[in-house]
């Protein structure tokens, strides 16, 4: 408003009414005959509807229109036209300076000329009358609540008045039912051809940040944010609401608001509400019906009263209640009694649905009846479901499996013979829960688990149970005091279970053969996976034998047999198939793509990886699908399809990617379009948490390699390279490779310094280089690894003073076939060998190729670094005609879409919505163009846009 502060997330808004109140002030001489123009503002309560209008009629008047605000106080209450009359009558009031207004309006807008009767024809008489000589604006507030006269004028007016107006009607869509009586009117005014209708949304999560910051005077925390997001769903009254008053579940400012529907349901629909209050805001009609002990006629007809009056909503198949808040005022008005009876309504039907259906159907189930169990004061019976869900979700590769066992824990020590009733101890319960966090990053919640397990292992009778207990033990990394050393856990683990065949007995032979991965022993992790896979099969065990033959998988490709790890993982997933480990089949599928992306065989690889994409996505299986998703996002940083691969990346966040893994495709992608410092902010958040072992994750190293050398940081080069081999590979060809290419890398760019890189880091490369000439193969030799072995073989005759161009020829041949950004590097490497000895036709031709490919995919660096090679060699690069190069040129493809917009006036919101990605997104691509144009402000870089595109 006039003065104050400005909306909230509401840009895109304000600037269409920008445009009407302009177009309207413009009055066109002739006014433009067609009809009146009127905005329709339809948003739920609380959702800014009243405080938009306000803004809108601040902005007119100081655009010099005279404007007034008419409310609707109450259906079918009240004086006829009395909102119309309100509004008209601030117009004239606002007028009354003016010299030469007719005073006809005013006469008409009298108490005396409303009574005598033709009113309608007289207020739209008053209204043309009143914008005859200056455009005016009318506000009418609320006509959910209007008599039948005022939607008659609205109406009316936009089918018949040509004056230059704007008329600005607000309504209510979660009250507008289908017997509502103003329903007709609005549908009408919607689809008059003089009305824009604008749905107000609820705010986005920055826009509530930004909210709790102006209420509070402080930001809110994330966890803070978290839940009034959940609770609110942006509804800034709902929020400010809940921040305002954090000690209530339903502030009672609102409690009267949302439940004013439910008043008006018969007894029995509201008795079916309070029921579905304690389901959730998303009901299960089957469950739900099955919980009420109605009939399907009955259910059905109490449903359709509580959808017609807005108390459910559905969204296709998908039903619920209105809003999060209205489910909790519900449930807030339960007697204690009621509310235990209603969950164990639930807990009786839930019983019967936890043994049926996939692992899926079975988690969800045992998770529901979990939290209606422990609602209804049975807490057994929520114990035995929290771990009968934390079974299921593993099996389904659901990643809250944890926090089942967890919650079964808690239960613990409040159940009688807790042991007794789930069938399991309290350490095998411990050792689940730490298992299902191993590969999610919660190092401390897992030791804690651990600490548990190991703790309470001297209550298990069961030598197997003991077995199982000590082989999650043996898959843990670094304990303190305390815990068994990884060995020794998985040496006591294999001696408990090896009396005979067993699954225990296979799966702790598993965790021996990991270990032997983690110490770079890969011939004997074979033969234990070997040997866990012939134990797994002896004893028919589709589950111990999935897991055990995808590590041999992982194991073959570690030591260069591609194929047959390849092979490994096709055999692992059939045999997760047919266990209906849905969720488990679907990660090593993604791991099955990343093996063949890697052996060459891209487009096959990134089929696989959409397919179990959109799989995982169906079963709800939000990792598996990311997990998928990230496959092909490598490759389109490879292929240089950077702005693909932004839109990629922010649609994978936005269904819930694991903040980590992101980070690293994140630092990739930033690398690739040259924003070096991002990269490094988002590298060095990876590197201190010590997210992933440099040793186990070559991709890491070569990313960090490189990030240092474009910085020009060769001491951080240097360094990298170096601890990498610190854990040498004389086993695995493949892990060699890369360690060569990163040091030769490195100590390439040392060389051109005074920098003094560690004795023993020049034979340690050579060593590695030596083991992956050593088992070379036609298996591998054209993979990834091959190429980075390629890379290694160049720069190491580069150090040696060798004549390079034949390899790097050789390693540019391999590298295109992965992309053309992978392939930059290098080209840039061939280019400038063969212009140092002597070979400058092809060293031109090849550098002004570097720049080209860099300059069309937005690779940065790549390109200012062939520019700079390119003045130095004396090399001339291709310009367009009768044109230098443009201050564009620095921006990437999708910072000139972000620019094209911006040159708009678009916000970054409004960005956000057009190119499908995040409003932090938009606004790093925002800062990142006022930096590379060297501009202050939107404004200068929309000159700069202009003046290129006039140029």
């Amino acid at each position: 408003m006039s003065g104050g502060e400005p909306l909230i997330g509401r840009e895109p808004e304000l600037a269409l009414t920008d445009r009407l109140l302009k177009s309207v002030a413009g009055k066109p001489e002739p006014w433009d005959p067609s009809q009146a123009r009127a905005l329709l503002v339809v948003g739920d309560a609380g959702v800014g509807k009243t405080t938009l209008a306000h803004a809108i009629l601040d902005h007119a008047l100081r655009l010099g229109l005279a404007g007034g605000v008419g409310h609707c106080l109450d259906l079918a209450t009240g004086t006829a036209f009395a909102p119309v009359t309100e509004a008209l009558r601030q117009v004239v009031a606002s007028r009354s300076h003016l010299p030469g207004l007719d005073a006809t309006a005013a006469q008409w807008l009298s108490p005396d000329a409303i009574a005598e009767g033709n009113v309608l024809e007289r207020l739209l008489g008053a209204t043309a009358e009143l914008a005859r000589e200056q455009a005016i604006v009318v506000v009418i507030e609320d006509l959910h609540w209007s008599d039948r006269s005022t939607r008659d004028y609205v109406v009316a007016l936009v089918r018949t008045s040509r004056a230059p107006m704007l008329l600005v009607v607000t309504t209510r869509s979660d009250d507008l039912t289908a017997e509502h009586p103003g329903r007709s009117a609005i549908s009408e005014l919607s689809l008059s051809a003089g009305t824009t209708r604008l749905a107000l949304e609820p705010l986005t999560e920055a826009g509530v940040a930004e909210l709790g910051r102006r209420r509070l005077g402080r930001p809110l925390s994330a966890a803070e944010l978290d839940t009034i997001m959940a609770r609110s769903r942006g509804n800034p009254l709902y929020a400010e609401e809940i921040m305002t008053a954090p000690g209530e579940r339903v502030p009672s400012s609102l409690r009267d608001l949302l439940l004013r529907h439910v008043v008006g349901l018969s007894a029995p629909a509201a008795a079916l509400v309070r029921l579905a209050s304690v389901g959730g805001a998303v009901l299960d009609l089957d469950l739900l019906r099955d919980a009420s002990g109605l009939d399907t006629t009955r259910f059905e007809a109490l449903t359709r009263e509580a959808l017609a009056a807005n108390v459910f909503t559905r969204h296709g198949d998908q039903f619920a209640f209105r809003h999060a808040l209205l489910r909790e005022a519900v449930e807030d008005g339960l007697l204690p009694s009621e509310r235990v009876a209603l969950h164990r309504a639930f807990v009786d039907i839930l019983r019967e649905r936890t043994e049926v259906g996939s692992a899926a159907v079975r988690w969800r189930a045992n998770a529901a009846l979990a939290v209606h169990a422990a609602a209804a004061d049975d807490q057994g019976t929520a114990l035995l479901a929290h771990i009968n869900a934390g079974r299921a979700a593993q099996r389904s590769g659901a990643s809250e499996a944890g926090d089942h066992f967890e919650s079964a824990l808690a239960l613990w020590p409040d159940v009688p013979d807790a042991s007794q009733l789930a069938g399991i101890s309290e350490a095998e319960v411990a050792a689940l829960a730490a298992e299902s966090l191993l590969t999610f990053f919660q190092a401390e919640r897992v030791e804690g688990l651990l600490r548990r397990a190991v703790d309470r292992l001297d209550s298990v009778d069961n030598p197997l149970a003991a077995s199982r207990v000590l082989t999650v033990v043996a898959h843990g990394r670094h304990h303190g005091g305390g815990l068994l050393d990884p060995w020794t856990a998985v040496e006591r683990s294999i001696a408990l279970a090896s009396d005979q065949p067993s699954v225990e007995l296979s799966r702790a032979l598993k965790a021996k053969a990991l270990l032997h991965v983690r110490g770079h022993e890969f011939s004997r992790a074979l033969i234990a996976a070997n040997e866990a896979v012939e134990i797994a099969q002896r004893v028919e065990s589709l589950s111990a034998e999935y897991d055990a033959r995808f590590l041999a998988g992982t194991v073959l490709s570690c030591l260069g047999r591609l194929s047959a790890g390849n092979l490994a993982f096709r055999s692992s997933i059939a045999l997760a198939q047919r266990a209906q480990a849905t969720g488990s089949a679907l990660v090593i599928q993604g791991e099955l793509a990343w093996g063949l992306i890697c052996s060459g065989h891209i487009e096959e690889g990134c089929a696989l990886a959409r397919q179990g994409e959109s799989a995982a996505y169906r079963e709800g299986l939000l990792r598996a699908a990311t997990f998928n998703g990230e496959q092909e996002l490598a490759v389109l940083i490879w292929q240089g399809r950077l702005a693909e691969a932004r839109q990629r990346l922010d649609g994978l966040v936005r269904a819930g990617y694991d903040e980590n893994r992101s980070r690293w495709f994140e630092a990739d992608l930033l690398l690739a379009e040259g924003e070096l410092e991002a990269a490094l902010a988002i590298e060095e958040l990876t590197i201190q948490a010590d997210l992933r072992a440099p040793q186990s994750d070559p991709d890491d190293t070569v990313r960090r390699v490189e990030l240092f050398e474009q910085l020009g940081d060769v001491a951080r080069e240097v360094d990298t390279a170096h601890r990498q081999l610190l854990s040498p590979e004389p086993e695995s060809p493949t892990s060699a490779a890369v360690q060569a290419r990163c040091a030769f890398q490195a100590l390439s760019a040392a060389a051109h310094t005074t920098y003094t890189v560690p004795e023993d880091l020049p034979q340690s490369a050579a060593d590695a280089l030596a083991v992956a000439r050593r088992f070379l193969t036609d298996d591998w030799a054209q993979s990834w690894y091959g190429a980075q072995h390629a890379a290694a073989e160049a720069y190491a005759a580069q150090l040696e003073g060798r004549p390079a161009i034949d390899s790097w020829t050789h390693a540019v041949e391999l590298a295109a076939h992965y992309g053309a950004f992978f392939a930059l590097r290098p080209q840039l490497e061939l280019s400038l060998e063969e212009l140092r000895h002597g070979k400058r036709d092809a060293g031109k031709e090849h550098l002004v190729a570097v720049w080209r490919s860099a300059q069309s995919m937005g690779a940065r660096w790549f390109s200012q670094r062939a520019a700079t090679e390119a003045r130095r060699h004396r090399v001339s690069l291709p310009a367009g005609p009768g044109h230098g190069p443009s201050p564009l040129d620095r921006l990437t493809p999708r910072e000139r879409d972000v620019l094209e917009l911006l040159a708009q006036g678009a916000t970054n919101r409004a960005i956000a919505r057009t190119l499908f990605i995040s409003e932090r997104t938009a606004a790093l691509h925002v800062s990142s163009i006022l930096a590379k144009l060297d501009v202050t402000n939107r404004g200068e870089a929309a000159a700069v846009a202009r003046r290129t595109t006039d140029a």
